[in-house]
């Protein structure tokens, strides 16, 4: 049974592709006029394989045709077949189970951020790129944040609670370490919309390098 055949039966009507491209290209000529530079999350919250390929195309295109027109950009994605399909940059972060799964091993989450970022570091020989910050909530991840760390990374991403208050939380404890996060990316990924993502671009922009 194709995916498609299995939508129509259960819930009595068929994808409508067209659509979803023609929105989905909106929306990404939207984000780019505004000046968001973004990255598609992948297979783990698309409708469908075909579904996501579309969404990706439409995004490309989108891409292609505001080229040179303003300071957005469609980064990549993290499905490497797609990215290699559409010749577009592999991108993502780290995922919550990274830190969750030394959390077991070590049978403790209090020390599971530090050795996470340094495990990281060793492999990747210090480029540390985006962390996710949010396993086990901002003070746990705060207090395990040496200088060292701080600098080595790319950025953050923001995966829970108000992204706003989430900033104002980074800005702090990265100037209390010496660091300027005004150099450093963050990555919204919080169940955004278009409207949403817009919004915190121009809330974050000077404070930060803000992705989505």
């Amino acid at each position: 049974m194709t995916f498609d055949k299995w939508v129509s039966d259960n819930y009595g009507k068929k994808i409508d592709y067209d659509k979803v491209y023609e929105e989905t290209y909106q929306k990404g000529i939207r984000l780019l006029e505004a000046g968001c530079k973004f990255v598609d999350f992948g297979l783990r919250r698309a409708l469908s394989p075909q579904t996501e390929d579309v969404v990706v195309k439409a995004l490309v295109d989108a891409d292609n045709a505001m080229k040179g027109k303003c300071n957005g950009k469609f980064l990549g994605t993290s499905n490497v077949w797609l990215a290699i399909k559409y010749d577009i940059p592999i991108a993502g972060t780290q995922a919550h189970e990274w830190y969750c799964g030394i959390a077991g091993i070590l049978g403790s989450p209090l020390e599971a951020n530090y050795v996470g970022m340094k495990k990281w570091a060793e492999v990747f020989k210090g480029d540390l790129g985006l962390i996710l910050y949010d396993s086990y909530g901002f003070k746990a991840w705060a207090d395990n944040l040496s200088v060292e760390l701080a600098r080595g990374m790319a950025g953050v991403r923001q995966d829970s609670g108000d992204p706003h208050e989430q900033l104002e939380l980074l800005e702090k404890k990265f100037n209390e370490l010496g660091v300027d996060f005004r150099n450093k990316t963050l990555c919204f990924s919080n169940a955004l919309t278009v409207d949403e993502a817009i919004e915190l671009q121009h809330f974050a922009e000077g404070r930060c390098n803000p992705t989505f």
